[in-house]
């Protein structure tokens, strides 16, 4: 085996050269003792995902079943490198390439491993798409049995025996609603599965790119140095970097697009996102599948943030805190402030005091967060209009229960005035609101709020032509 730093140096350079590296062969990589990444052949023929397995004290753990053709061949691979029995197989989600070869390891005797999320998928779609690989490729299928997951865990499933500790964890809805990935902590390997891949890999009809974008974040939180996806070559974190940025401009040009009234059809015709040929060698706008699913996603009512939510909670449960690096307000994107501030609003408002004085903290250090948020705040009571504007003012005074004053009191104190004025000037009693949102702030940042319920109209309407939008500064509000 190559010395661990010439090989780390291997697998960044192969990332950094794209994708599209070395398509034509597979190839197994020892990543660190006794953790081996195998990378599939692409092309001239795609022969399945990429893989891993792991030498335990007693017993191999494969990540990914594979095609059954493939499963074989990985068989044979881990028998040149141990004689240890393989016990467990994980599949990162049901999709065929990755999980219709677990009868070839379940001959063996081994146990697969699937998150939990997945079990209906694979009792519908995986199921039915093993039926047709029956017909359409009955050389590799025929007279196999389909073989589905037998244990499965919600948010994380460790296996560690002293000398390696593999961890199976599940950040939410990403390529799958039951993608889950392997973390190696000690060596900070991460299996991805196809929550990300590297190069032109990407299918979307199971998908919640607004979620996965979040997913990709909590990897990143995770500070992986070797990073093994599903598709394409192993390299750095700057892998997930290049998979979260594809979707992240992917839906900031297709909403564009969307808001200036262009078809499907067009955007599919327009897209440009220059970044993405440099990564796979393909124009973007060659992944009309990709572009198909994000243009159906944006163009639909806003998704309620149950999945946000039920990750919070999730979180509070044994063994989930651990992964908190994930803000589900940030799947939408840097790309859309508004929608961000918006769904983070939304959990302020939802969550109990102890998750929001989480939310609090965590943003105490984060200067340019803080300043958004104070934008998201004037911005957002301009859209004050009407006395149904009620969810608006409720949004901005959250964000700035949130920010809490601490980039400059005398700013912040404006910020709450343009609030109230807003509420004035549309016929909404503000107060009520204050009064709610003050019970859930630091003791340090009530006076604020009590300043501003004090100001006079004559005050606000000083304020609000100083420092409001433009028509405010012709308004004219009596006591």
């Amino acid at each position: 085996m190559a010395p661990r730093h010439l090989v780390a140096a291997l697998l960044v350079s192969l990332a950094a050269a794209g994708a599209h590296a070395a398509p034509g062969e597979t190839t197994i990589t020892e990543v660190a003792p006794g953790v081996y990444f195998r990378k599939a052949q692409t092309e001239p023929v795609f022969t399945g995902c990429n893989q891993g397995f792991v030498v335990f004290r007693d017993y191999v753990l494969v990540i990914d079943a594979n095609f059954p053709g493939q499963a074989d061949n990985v068989i044979a691979s881990i028998r040149e490198r141990t004689d240890k029995p393989i016990r467990f197989v994980f599949d990162t989600h049901y999709h065929g390439d990755h999980a219709d070869g677990n009868m070839q390891y379940v001959k063996l005797g081994a146990t697969i491993v699937a998150q939990e999320r997945s079990q209906p998928l694979f009792q519908t779609k995986g199921s039915d798409g093993f039926a047709g690989a029956q017909k359409n490729r009955a050389a590799e299928y025929g007279g196999l049995s389909y073989e589905i997951p037998s244990l499965y865990f919600s948010h994380k499933l460790v296996f560690d025996d002293g000398q390696q500790r593999v961890e199976l964890v599940f950040f939410g809805h990403a390529h799958t609603a039951g993608d889950a990935v392997a973390w190696v902590p000690k060596h900070r390997i991460l299996f991805t599965g196809d929550a990300c891949v590297n190069g032109a890999f990407n299918y979307t009809g199971d998908a919640n790119t607004e979620s996965w974008i979040a997913v990709l974040g909590a990897m990143e939180d995770l500070r992986p140095a070797t990073v093994c996806p599903g598709h394409g070559e192993a390299g750095g974190p700057e892998v997930i970097a290049n998979q979260k940025r594809w979707f992240m401009e992917l839906r900031s040009k297709v909403q564009e697009a969307i808001g200036r009234g262009d078809s499907v059809e067009r955007v599919k015709e327009t897209l440009d996102v220059p970044f993405y040929k440099e990564w796979t060698g393909l124009e973007a706008r060659s992944r009309t599948e990709n572009i198909e699913h994000v243009f159906k996603e944006l163009s639909l009512p806003a998704k309620p943030l149950d999945e946000q939510r039920r990750f919070l909670r999730w979180q509070g449960l044994p063994g989930g805190g651990g992964y908190a690096g994930l803000a589900p307000w940030e799947a939408v994107g840097q790309t859309d402030p508004d929608r961000r501030y918006d769904a983070l609003a939304d959990l302020f408002l939802d969550a109990d005091s102890t998750r929001q004085a989480q939310l609090r903290h965590r943003f105490r250090a984060d200067a340019a967060a803080l300043a958004a948020m104070g934008t998201y705040v004037r911005r957002t009571a301009a859209r004050i209009r009407s006395p149904e504007d009620t969810l608006h003012l409720r949004r901005a005074l959250a964000i700035a229960a949130i920010e809490g004053g601490r980039g400059d009191t005398a700013t912040a104190l404006e910020r709450l005035e343009l609030v109230r004025h807003a509420a004035l000037r549309a016929g909404i009693d503000a107060d009520p609101f204050l009064r709610a949102i003050q019970d859930h702030v630091p003791p340090e940042n009530r006076p604020l709020f009590d300043t501003v319920r004090g100001r006079s109209a004559h005050d606000l309407l000083a304020t609000a032509r100083r420092a409001g939008p433009p028509e405010w500064r012709a308004d004219d509000v009596s006591e």
